[in-house]
């Protein structure tokens, strides 16, 4: 599988945020282009996407220009991943929960907070001004807790103030992402075979073997290929016998 890692590092500018863009736009269409022409190869070869973050934030539309990025390449069934090496703050928080799985390092800080503006002119124009922000961080809240246990009542009680969490709160408040083991079914495993073209038997003397369980881990598969591996190897140099006995 193909990993690709992007680092977002610094404030998010415009700059840094086109940037960032441009990447995410050539990984989509190398990508798609893999989807629409190797049908048959691109389950194996599409992998995932890293982002690295390291920054204060900056400019919230970096987060919806590089959120519209992501959403495409998540519909594609790629894996978006964020990391977050020092900090990730504001904005930077928001773009951190794009991923899909997600963690950080040990002594990492994020920080969520109400957006702040600037506003000049008139005082009715500020004030249907103030509405629409406020409309727009209610999304904002709705996305937070869609995307992790932070309730939304919690968040609005505590807007007035920068809400910090540090490694442990993340792994606590569902920011960071633990993945279950993946189990997989004996039906499952057979598609699996099957869709590689290899033909899946169950009758045959050298295949005998321990049922398998009704479920297993990943690694417990892992275990149960390379068993029947071995068994086909030699059925092969069987084959091979009999071929040359005729």
């Amino acid at each position: 599988m193909i990993e690709r890692t992007i680092d977002i590092n610094g404030e998010i500018t415009e700059e840094l945020t086109t940037k960032v863009v441009g990447e995410l736009r050539e990984i989509y269409d190398y990508d798609k282009y893999l989807v629409n022409n190797l049908v048959d190869y691109s389950r194996e070869i599409i992998g995932s996407v890293t982002l690295n973050i390291d920054s204060v934030g900056g400019c919230v539309s970096g987060f919806s220009r590089i959120k519209t990025e992501v959403d495409k390449l998540k519909e594609l069934g790629i894996t978006i991943k964020t990391y977050v090496t020092n900090q990730a703050c504001s904005c930077a928080f928001l773009i951190f929960l794009l991923g899909d799985e997600r963690d950080g390092s040990e002594f990492c800080m994020l920080m969520n907070h109400i957006s702040t503006t600037f506003e000049y002119g008139k005082v009715t124009s500020n004030q249907r001004l103030n509405d629409f922000y406020m409309e727009m961080e209610d999304r904002y809240n709705e996305f937070i807790v869609s995307r992790t246990k932070i309730e939304k009542d919690w968040l609005i009680q505590n807007q007035e103030v920068d809400q910090w969490f540090n490694y442990d709160d993340c792994v606590e408040l569902g920011i960071f992402t633990k993945a279950e083991p993946q189990v997989l079914t004996v039906d499952e495993c057979i598609d699996y075979f099957e869709d590689l073209g290899i033909k899946v038997v169950d009758d045959v003397e050298l295949l005998k073997h321990e049922e398998p369980k009704p479920q297993m881990t990943l690694e417990e598969f892992d275990t149960y290929v390379e068993s029947l591996r071995d068994a086909i190897e030699i059925i092969d140099d069987i084959e091979h016998d009999e071929v040359k006995d005729e």
